[in-house]
This record gives C-alpha cells, structure tokens and sequence, in this order.
C-alpha cells in the first residue's frame, strides 16, 4: 500500500460514525430497486463497507465488494484504494454500484472512467446530473484540501 492510499484509508477509517445504517439500508434498497439488478448480473460495490448492498440483491448475484478499510474485509470484499484503479479486467461486471463514495476520492474524473471500463451499467448515488455531481465532488476536494 503507498503512503498516498494509507493515508487515504486512515482518514476514512477515523469516519466510521459518519455511517447512519437505518439512511444506509434506505438508499440501498432504493438503489438497487432503480437499478433492476437481475439474479444473474455480476455486481461491483465500491466503497462496499459492510456489504449493505449486498443484503438488498437478488440471491443469485455474484456480489464483489471493494473498500479501502481493512476491517471490513470479506471473501468477497476486497481491500483495495480506488483512487490507484480498479484491479479488475474490462467488462467484468454487469453492474457497478458507487454509492456516495466517488466525491471522496481524489480525482472523480479518473474514477468515473474506471467504473465505465468494467461494467454494462452503472448506477451512482445520488441520482444527480453528472456536471452536478462532478462539481460537487471538484469543490468537495477544493475545500477540503
């Protein structure tokens, strides 16, 4: 792991209290409902946490997970930074799920054309227009750095 993804992770990781799990449960149920996920898509979670999403898929979905915070590391949950790439081939999923996550990382842009290269669809959160959402996450690290 660099200095840049512990870092990274060691700011998430001192956030954990930011997580509402009953607004949590809400968002993924809401999710996944708009999305349409049939039982047999392969779905990617980025910024999976405790596999909140998991819980509201269909049964047959092959789930993968990917978090920055070792403690929420699951077979099928892989720690991993997103801001150094998804560690996945190019069409690997059906669906990607980036639930309130691609405003925290440190180039959105960069992580946008990352989720498009590995799945058929994908579904952000919150359902805002794109420009909406990109300067948001653009002011978000401006401020925040």
């Amino acid at each position: 792991m660099t200095d840049h993804s512990r870092n990274f992770a060691e700011f998430y990781i001192a956030r954990t209290a930011w997580h509402a799990p009953a607004s949590e449960r809400m968002r993924f149920r809401r999710a996944a409902a708009l999305a349409r996920v049939p039982a047999s898509a392969a779905v990617l979670d980025v910024g999976a946490r405790d596999r909140g999403l998991r819980h509201v898929l269909p049964g047959g979905v092959r789930y993968q997970g990917i978090e920055i915070d070792p403690a929420f590391a699951q077979p099928d949950v892989l720690v991993h930074d997103i801001s150094q790439g998804l560690p996945f081939p190019p069409g690997s999923y059906d669906f990607v799920f980036c639930l309130e996550v691609l405003e925290h990382v440190p180039n959105p842009f960069g992580m946008l054309s990352e989720m498009h290269r590995v799945p058929g669809g994908t579904y952000l959160h919150p359902p805002i227009p794109m420009v909406a959402l990109l300067a948001r996450s653009i002011v978000y690290r401006f401020v925040k750095t």
